[in-house]
């Protein structure tokens, strides 16, 4: 599999990670959902694990909520007659736990989050506080 870093400016690891949880069942929707019951989403990420999982807070509120519509929907999708209608299925895994590519794709969402920030894209909840944060320790070593 080939390293694919997609640019994420003004978001944290965290937003990354759930747009691409949402992005993968988007596209299991729309290509192999009619041949499995169940769709396991696994994520070495706890925080966005538990937002999946709940009523999200915070950051990328909006994405979660797509998810958790989209997820929804998974046991009315077009699948073939003998499988059964199933669920998204989201678990936690542990990080660096010998997964292989588990560190390649976690560096390549970190190098994602990290491009340039252009003023055209909207702050996340989390990159904007973690800004701000960074903003003003700078500013209180100054004086």
């Amino acid at each position: 599999m080939a390293k694919q870093v997609v640019a994420m400016p003004n978001k944290e690891v965290f937003d990354a990670e759930a747009e691409a949880a949402l992005t993968r069942l988007k596209a299991t929707m729309h290509s192999t959902a009619q041949h499995a019951p169940n769709l396991w989403i696994c994520l070495d990420n706890l925080e966005v694990t538990i937002q999946l999982l709940s009523s999200p807070t915070g950051s990328s509120q909006t994405v979660f909520k797509s998810f958790n519509t989209l997820a929804a929907t998974w046991p009315s999708r077009r699948r073939l007659l003998q499988i059964e209608g199933g669920a998204v299925r989201i678990r936690w895994v542990p990080g660096h736990a010998n997964i292989p590519r588990n560190k390649a794709a976690d560096c390549a969402t970190k190098e994602g989050t990290e491009k340039t920030i252009p003023t055209s894209h909207p702050w996340s909840y989390a990159a904007l506080k973690r800004h701000t944060r960074s903003q003003a320790a700078s500013r209180a070593q100054t004086y």
